[in-house]
């Protein structure tokens, strides 16, 4: 997609109030949205960004990752360099027991692109690299045989990574930007996290902006053509459209194993949705969504990790708020009515705590220092300042020294987060008289939110 090729909504058949109403119902569920970027008949008509995130902000998309290394076998297939039916082991003796299990010796590529793998969930934690990720696919016990049913195991995609970078001799991110993502625009900057060993994490590592994955999405809408910068008006066909037919179908059945109520099955690393529709899916609502009877594709960051069922809830929105508004021929529109769109698309932030700037005890407790007795965390004091009437901050110590975490009263203040060094940004409110609270969002590498609160007795 080339991104110069904007438009209107209401051009190309959508509402601009249908937008607007659907990120208000979404902001009534107390889902945080970062961006969300709309397309219809391969034009951007809605790209929103929900400050302090940006247009050019990489962010984390988490399993959207299981996409790109889908494309990636797809590539290989293509070029004969392996086949669906081959056995993964074939390609990791290195990692083999001594006595593989016959459940692990029989499992293809194929059964892995489709979660039907020989284990009954990931054979790491993402947190512990302890020990080789791809080498534990191999050295744990399987718990079924392959070919049998669907079972989510992010192990199996991270080792399909590893296969890709192996036969291509360079990392997955370099191989796809040569073959696929150079060609239709993806940004230089994105690119995937390393595994100790030096591996891709091809499960939930990459980083990129929301406009890579439209592009993307735009490509699968339209099965693999991109359009062409000469003018041909049907595109250049940049990606094997017959890899694609069988990835971007249901290839097994996700009963009683969905992420999501709306799931009509999975294909090799894609998610099938109602109405022949299907998406790319990461942790805490990074979505692509792709309607191909609409023509039309929709793409979200978020962090909905503390909202119960939070992607079904952002997936229903979308049908009913704009799905189900859609137009098939151009909406009449005003100057005003777009000049008011797009102010309101650049005025959206991150939600901010609501509650009173200060309380009748705000200088009593201010800088005041509490000793805390031993707990789980390792905190030793906290401490918190107001510096102004608009903003402070959260100090506290533990073994590794002093911290301090920046907030905003009644708006964000952004930092970084203590011994991680991750982009936060955070806002505090009193939700009454004697009872504080503060909301950090982590806005890096990890899409994270932190809440604190802290009552003060009288005493």
């Amino acid at each position: 997609m080339n991104m110069q090729k904007t438009s209107t909504p209401e051009r190309q058949g959508i509402p601009s109030e249908a937008i607007r109403r659907l990120v208000n119902k979404v902001q009534e569920h107390h889902l945080p949205l970062h961006s969300l970027l709309v397309a219809r008949h391969g034009c951007l008509v809605a790209e929103l960004y929900f400050a302090p995130f940006e247009r050019d902000t990489l962010h984390r998309m988490y399993s959207e990752t299981k996409s790109l290394v889908s494309l990636a076998i797809g590539l290989l297939v293509s070029e004969g360099k392996l086949r669906l039916s081959d056995p993964i082991c074939r390609y990791f003796p290195e990692y083999l027991p001594q006595e593989v299990h016959p459940w692990l010796a029989e499992l293809t590529i194929g059964q892995m692109l489709k979660m039907e793998t020989c284990h009954c969930q990931s054979t790491y934690r993402e947190d512990d690299e302890s020990f080789n990720w791809a080498e534990s696919f191999f050295t744990t016990e399987p718990r079924k045989r392959p070919g049998t049913v669907f079972q989510y195991d992010t192990s199996s995609t991270h080792v399909l990574g590893a296969l890709a970078e192996k036969l291509t001799g360079t990392d997955l991110m370099t191989f796809l930007r040569g073959q696929l993502l150079d060609e239709i625009g993806f940004s230089k900057e994105s690119y995937i996290m390393k595994d100790r060993f030096g591996v891709s994490k091809g499960g939930s590592g990459l980083m990129a902006k929301p406009r890579d994955m439209l592009r993307l999405g735009l490509l699968l809408l339209h099965h693999g053509i991109h359009p062409d910068d000469s003018g041909n008006p049907d595109g250049r066909q940049v990606y094997p459209r017959a890899y694609l037919d069988e990835a971007l179908s249901a290839q097994t059945s996700t009963f009683l194993n969905p992420f999501s109520e709306y799931e009509c099955g999975y294909g090799y690393q894609f998610w099938m949705l109602p109405g022949g529709a299907f998406k790319m899916f990461g942790m805490a609502s990074q979505d692509t969504f792709c309607f191909p009877n609409e023509d039309m594709v929709v793409v979200t960051t978020a962090d909905t990790q503390t909202v119960p069922k939070g992607s079904d809830i952002l997936y229903s929105d979308i049908v009913t708020e704009l799905l189900e508004k859609l137009s098939d021929v151009p909406l009449p529109e005003e100057k005003k009515q777009t000049e008011e769109f797009a102010a309101w698309c650049g005025s959206l932030t991150l939600p901010v705590l609501r509650g009173e700037k200060s309380s009748v005890i705000s200088q009593a407790v201010s800088q005041e220092t509490y000793q805390l007795l031993q707990n789980s965390g390792g905190f030793e004091q906290i401490r918190l300042v107001f510096e102004t009437g608009e903003k402070g901050f959260f100090e506290y110590k533990n073994g590794e020294g002093s911290h301090r975490i920046r907030f905003g009263l009644g708006h964000l203040e952004e930092d970084r987060f203590p011994g991680y060094h991750w982009r936060c940004a955070a806002s505090g409110a009193w939700l009454d008289s004697r009872v504080f609270a503060v909301r950090i969002w982590i806005i890096d590498r990890k899409v994270s939110s932190v809440h604190l609160k802290f009552a003060f007795l009288p005493d």
